[in-house]
């Protein structure tokens, strides 16, 4: 008897880190979501401080091309240190926690999400430069970093001369360590007005997935199965143990950039146009892309290890 052939894997722009009326936003739950699913998304989950966004009480909002996913922010500031995490896919609220240190309160925050079937998401590092290398490191089951909040007073490229390193910086430090924590773009969107500084559409993740579903979505995210996008679209990407290719999608911009980055940040190739490769040498450690876009924007594709010790 001849099996039905193989699902084809598609891919499925989606958000993790927004805000509405729940908790600090200017739209409630219902209209935020419209706002997402009328724009194009595919999933969306809707982050509101110390709130649970149950789908269910969503009525007339999930479509067969459209699904939430329910999530909360957690937030404490340990040391005086801003320390905030959204929480996936999880299946009821979480208390706040505090412990001594902003690392011992990710754990704390990690350890309740996975026990309520969730992932972690890392938010913001450099919001009031509440997070370093350091205080993310040690926290096991980290599992998402947003290394671009397109939202007002972020600092993604950090300070440099003040010994403030950009996001993107920081998530290298990890990665080459070792530690394994998958690169997102949000919108942390609190107000949807147009041309709004903390309005929605300036960060996403794309999934690559068999179906869209709740289920398929969050294993494809938790294994890294996804580019994070400030504009740039990919149509493909493709990892063997030879290499890394992207296929870019083409659009009105003049021009694109591709830089393939290995171990310490280190810039490893450089590629113009749509079709950027890297073939392994086996020196690299891990290697990720960043593709950007003469008008600034970006695509960031998740490491692949080539050698060397991972952990979560």
């Amino acid at each position: 008897m001849t099996g039905q052939p193989a699902a084809r894997a598609r891919w499925f722009k989606g958000h993790t880190h927004c805000h509405s009326t729940e908790s600090d936003g200017n739209l409630p739950p219902e209209a935020v979501a419209r706002w997402y699913r009328d724009h194009g998304y595919s999933f969306l989950s809707i982050t509101d401080h110390y709130i649970l966004t149950d789908p269910a009480e969503l009525d007339g909002i999930e479509t067969e091309s459209f699904i939430l996913i329910p999530g909360t922010e957690l937030a404490a500031i340990p040391l005086g240190q801003q320390t905030h995490t959204c929480g996936l896919n999880i299946s009821a609220q979480l208390d706040s926690r505090r412990g001594a240190t902003p690392a011992e309160t990710m754990q704390m925050m990690a350890d309740d999400i996975r026990e309520a079937g969730g992932i972690m998401q890392v938010n913001h590092p450099n919001w009031m430069w509440g997070l370093s290398v350091d205080d993310i490191r040690p926290v096991k089951g980290a599992a998402l970093l947003e290394v671009y909040n397109m939202g007002s007073g972020c600092n993604n490229e950090g300070d440099p001369a003040n010994g403030r390193p950009p996001v993107e910086a920081i998530w290298d430090d990890l990665l080459t360590g070792g530690k394994v924590i998958w690169g997102v773009c949000s919108d942390d969107a609190h107000r949807y007005t147009e041309g709004h500084p903390d309005g929605p559409g300036k960060g996403w993740i794309v999934v690559k997935a068999d179906r869209l579903t709740r289920e398929d979505v969050m294993n494809s995210i938790e294994k890294g199965d996804f580019y994070a996008s400030t504009g740039v679209e990919l149509s493909d990407v493709l990892s063997t143990q030879e290499g890394i290719s992207l296929t870019i999608s083409p659009d009105s911009r003049s021009g694109f950039v591709t830089r393939f980055i290995g171990s310490g940040g280190k810039v490893l190739s450089e590629v113009e146009g749509l079709q950027p490769a890297y073939r392994f040498t086996g020196e690299e450690g891990y290697v990720r892309a960043r593709v950007q876009a003469s008008d600034g924007s970006l695509a960031l594709t998740q490491p692949v290890w080539v050698c060397g010790h991972r952990e979560r």
